[in-house]
């Protein structure tokens, strides 16, 4: 890695049209961020959830939240979590899914993003009335919605 580092500062860098001045230069810090292993939070988790389950996952996650805050090891934002939520949900993990945007949630409790993300799991599972619930709260945070009036509307036709 030190080796294609340097490549990259010595060969690559230079090669760029508009580049800064002063130039940047790579470190090891702008990939590892301190850490050993240079790899996503979603990463890790999604290796977590897989291998011991999502409550070993929300643990590991609250555990590098106290240990890094906000230092950049790791992206905390709300939009980290959110992603691997859809993922989980896309593969059918809905359970799962649910349990990520809760964690998330806790940290974000103003999120509207969150608030749809966490109704269209519910709404795969018939809960229904937790999807509304979701939906409403989006809508309190975000008035304005699309997403959430209509999915809104949509639970509230009769079949």
């Amino acid at each position: 890695m030190l080796r294609m580092m340097e490549n990259l500062n010595r060969q690559v860098l230079p090669l760029l049209p508009e580049r800064d001045q002063p130039s940047v230069e790579l470190q090891c810090k702008s990939c590892h961020r301190g850490r050993p292993r240079p790899v996503l939070l979603t990463q890790e988790l999604a290796w977590i959830i897989d291998a011991h389950g999502v409550d070993s996952a929300r643990a590991h996650y609250r555990a590098l939240r106290d240990r890094f805050g906000m230092r950049g090891a790791y992206d905390f934002g709300e939009w980290e979590m959110n992603t691997l939520a859809e993922r989980l949900a896309r593969d059918g993990r809905t359970a799962d899914a649910v349990a990520v945007y809760s964690l998330n949630a806790e940290y974000y409790p103003e999120s509207a993003a969150i608030m749809i993300g966490l109704g269209q799991p519910y709404e795969r599972t018939s809960d229904t009335a937790a999807a509304i619930r979701q939906y409403r709260r989006a809508l309190e945070v975000w008035p304005t919605s699309r997403v959430a009036r209509e999915r809104l509307d949509a639970l509230r036709q009769p079949d």
